[in-house]
């Protein structure tokens, strides 16, 4: 059994050199491995020589290169110099490669599960275990270009510069495991936001290609049938099936004919079968749905005694709940799964009363009322202010209120961004709460290169953060709370804010304006 309360027990854990410590890839387990075994299995992925290849060094300058000659080339169009610039001017680290486990296809894992019926599990060294590859690296040399490529659809950017950004990120796709460094030769580049984006996109094109071949084989009205029937989730397929089993095989024939780089492994079942974390359930004619969970699931929810904001954890009981409200279909089976909830948050030690009242509240709603859509069109355009939770901080929420005609009316601050009132007003409304590590990811952390760039500017969040050792991020608007608290109060305090603001240039002015750059070259259409 493992006892983390420790601060001294999870530091000799953490520095245990024997073991690597890694997230379940699904059911939110830990795993504990043996170096030598965990190592063994990644170079033995990173050395199939179709999809990676080793290099003699680091290449993220090189390909800093490519990219500053793209911005600057003749495809680049009505790019401007500050987009240009947030493109190519800052500091590069190498990304780095890891894999978690795959616990649920492991038959070893399943079969210890079954005999031993605990908690916890010991299956050492399990051979038919498999990773998930990741390659994660918060400041490598594409990762600003893939992260803005959703605006790059846009009229004023040329096709030629679009595609040309593409090939640079896919085809550059390097990192590091240990002090050996890779490239991926093969496939969509793992850890970039345009990956996703990417691959839907492909499938997108299959599934054309699809109909044209099904409408050539079976006619125009089978091939609307079966399209009809069709459901994707990213490359999670799913469909009912009303033809002759023959037809079936014909069918992923065709899949698998698509592309000579994807192949599509099939299940089907006459009575149920698993999509996503819905159970579908055939009995004579008639559908019924179920929550699906992987025999490796451990129901490890939040602990209410983590350290998260409190709204966060309130939450956290009636969302679960709403969710299996959502995907249960038959009422009796629901209130089944409800109770079994009730029992896995009783064990990370949530309030009887809060679990009762977050279930009562999901059960208010209908059926339908929960799979609704709702509509996001008039949904404001703001910026959020994100910070990381401690429950000894001050809340800020006020300190911003009294600074606002401060900053209104102080001429430095004036010269930083515009409308300082409306901005600061929005950002205190949509204030977040980014939570901290907790022991699990402290224990599994990536070590990525020291090479970290502070004051760096998070795309895909739309915030400010620094960076540090790891892959925690520290995000602030202004420095140490206890500090802002005590000086922000004080008389004179337009004056001294002033003076501090000259003191505090790169962390504030440079940042600001990077962060209103962003929103206003990338964000708003």
């Amino acid at each position: 059994m493992l006892n983390l309360t420790s601060p001294k027990r999870r530091e000799k854990l953490y520095k245990d050199e024997s073991i690597v410590i890694k997230e379940a890839d699904k059911g939110g387990g830990v795993v504990i491995m043996n170096k030598v075994f965990y190592e063994r299995k990644i170079l033995n992925m990173l050395q199939d020589p179709v999809y990676y290849r080793t290099i003699n060094a680091n290449q993220e300058k090189k390909t800093l290169a490519k990219i500053k000659q793209l911005v600057s080339g003749p495809s680049s169009g009505n790019m401007t110099a500050k987009e240009k610039d947030y493109l190519t001017n800052f500091d590069t680290s190498e990304s780095q490669f890891y894999g978690l486990p795959k616990v649920h296809k492991s038959s070893e894992i399943k079969n210890a599960i079954h005999a031993q019926k605990g908690e916890y599990i010991c299956c050492p060294n399990p051979e038919d275990l498999s990773f998930r590859p990741i390659v994660g690296g918060p400041n490598c040399s594409t990762q600003r270009l893939s992260h803005i490529y959703p605006d790059l659809l846009q009229d004023r950017f040329e096709k030629e510069f679009i595609l040309e950004g593409l090939r640079i990120i896919l085809l550059n796709n390097t990192f590091a495991f240990g002090k050996d460094h890779f490239i991926q030769t093969k496939g969509t580049a793992m850890g970039t936001k345009v990956a996703p984006t990417y691959g839907t996109l492909t499938l997108g094109y299959l599934e054309q290609k699809l109909h044209h071949q099904l409408a050539t084989l079976w006619g125009e009205e089978d091939a609307e049938s079966i399209i009809s029937k069709w459901k994707r989730f990213l490359d999670d397929c799913f469909i009912l099936w009303n033809d002759n089993v023959d037809r079936l095989s014909v069918f992923q024939q065709l899949l698998n004919g698509l592309g000579s780089n994807i192949r599509f492994t099939m299940e089907s079942s006459d009575t149920k079968l698993p999509f996503l974390d819905v159970l579908v359930i055939k009995e004579d004619t008639k559908l019924s749905t179920d929550i699906y969970y992987k025999s490796t699931d451990t129901h490890h929810y939040l602990h209410f005694a983590s350290c998260h904001p409190h709204h966060t954890k309130t939450a956290i009981p009636y969302n679960l709940a709403r969710r299996l409200c959502a995907i249960v279909s038959d009422d009796n089976t629901r209130d089944i799964r409800l109770k079994e909830l009730k029992s896995y948050l009783i064990k990370q030690e949530y309030p009887e009363t809060l679990i009762d009242n977050g279930i009562l509240k999901a059960k208010g709603y209908t059926r339908s009322e929960l799979l609704s859509t709702k509509s996001q069109e008039n949904k404001t355009e703001i910026i959020p202010f994100v910070q990381t939770h401690n429950p000894r901080n001050y809340n800020l929420t006020s300190i911003f209120h009294q600074l606002n005609n401060i900053l209104k009316d102080d001429i430095s601050t004036k010269r930083i961004y515009k409308d300082v009132y409306d901005w600061c007003l929005n950002m205190v409304i949509s204030k977040r709460f980014k939570p901290p590590d907790g022991a699990e990811q402290l224990l599994a952390k990536v070590h990525h290169s020291p090479e970290f760039t502070t004051n760096q500017f998070s795309q895909s969040q739309g915030k400010i953060v620094t960076l540090t050792e790891g892959m925690s991020t520290h995000e602030r608007v202004l420095p140490n709370c206890n500090e802002y608290q005590h000086f922000l109060l004080q008389e004179n305090c337009a004056r001294k804010i002033h003076v501090h603001f000259r003191r505090q240039k790169d962390l504030f002015k440079e940042t600001f304006q990077q962060k209103l750059f962003f929103c206003e070259g990338f964000q708003r259409k």
